[in-house]
């Protein structure tokens, strides 16, 4: 399983508060995470200094989800590349929208892009690494220690009105976009991603050499025993039984752990009988899995 991108919104903005709203969630199911990727123009010290996340049927918020710093990278006083996200876990079944407010210390040029994932890792770390880079080139990259099961995203940010296409391998989440010109000041802001490696390079080529700054962030996907999958009762897992710390008599079940496993198919309740081992039970509900076993009356494991 590897984070797969449901949907994304962007825009430019020369305010404090950015809002955004990404729309065509149904794709989004289980294991959600909102990553937001911001270029500012940095005239006057401007940094991020918040944002939440609120997931929304129309314009009702069912709950909201306050957005944490992944990283920062600033070069002088030309430009800032952030990037923040929030664990959305699984979708309501009337969601329809996601609004994406995001803060800053002061009134600033600023671009944004919203994304949308599913099938992310939703405890810390989400992500497996963190990378910065800065530099004046037509040629800004970064290198990240990834894996094949990650989606390495990045966020650029570049001084001036430069066009910039993403590197060989990556998918452009949105075309470099630019904010208001204000007194000569002005920035722009793109996104992109990649399939996951023992590392990953995110480039991108400018049309001239420009100030620019760079995140990059390798997203872990989730935990294996939260398969989508099999919320419909497709695919199976392999599950660890018997090896019990405990027992029952009767059909409550107790955690076990240690030796023997078995293909369980997912579906809302399965049983299976194990030699030697008694029977487990696996339970689904809407988006955990959890494993018991207990052991039949009047028999052993």
């Amino acid at each position: 399983m590897i984070p797969a991108l449901v949907a994304s919104a962007s825009g430019a903005f020369n305010d404090m508060l950015a809002s955004l709203n990404i729309t065509g969630i149904e794709g989004w199911r289980f294991d959600g995470v909102v990553v937001v990727a911001v270029a500012i123009r940095n005239n006057m010290g401007q940094v991020p200094s918040g944002g939440m996340v609120q997931i929304r049927s129309g314009f009702t918020v069912l709950r909201s989800v306050a957005l944490s710093s992944i990283g920062s990278v600033t070069h002088g006083t030309y430009v800032v590349a952030h990037l923040a996200a929030a664990a959305v876990g699984d979708r309501e079944p009337d969601a329809d929208n996601i609004r994406v407010l995001f803060i800053l210390n002061s009134t600033a040029l600023f671009t944004v892009v919203a994304t949308l994932w599913q099938d992310a890792r939703q405890s810390a770390p989400i992500f497996r690494s963190v990378i910065s880079n800065m530099g004046s080139s037509d040629a800004p990259s970064v290198t990240l220690p990834s894996a094949h099961v990650d989606a390495a995203i990045d966020a650029l940010a570049v001084q001036g009105t430069v066009t910039a296409t993403a590197g060989p391998g990556q998918t452009v989440i949105a075309t470099p976009i630019t904010s208001a010109v204000v007194e000569g000041l002005i920035v722009r802001g793109g996104a992109s991603y990649g399939a996951g490696a023992s590392s990953v390079v995110l480039s991108w080529s400018l049309s001239a050499s420009r100030p620019w700054a760079i995140m990059g962030a390798s997203m872990m996907p989730a935990s294996p025993l939260r398969r989508s999958a099999g919320m419909e009762g497709r695919g199976a897992i392999t599950v660890p039984i018997g090896g019990l710390t405990g027992y029952s008599d009767r059909s409550s079940s107790m955690a076990g752990r240690g030796r023997g496993q078995a293909d369980v198919a997912l579906v809302p309740m399965a049983r299976v009988a194990t030699p030697g081992y008694g029977i487990a039970q696996v339970v689904v509900s809407r988006s955990e899995v959890s494993v018991g076993a207990h052991r039949p009356r009047g028999g052993s494991y």
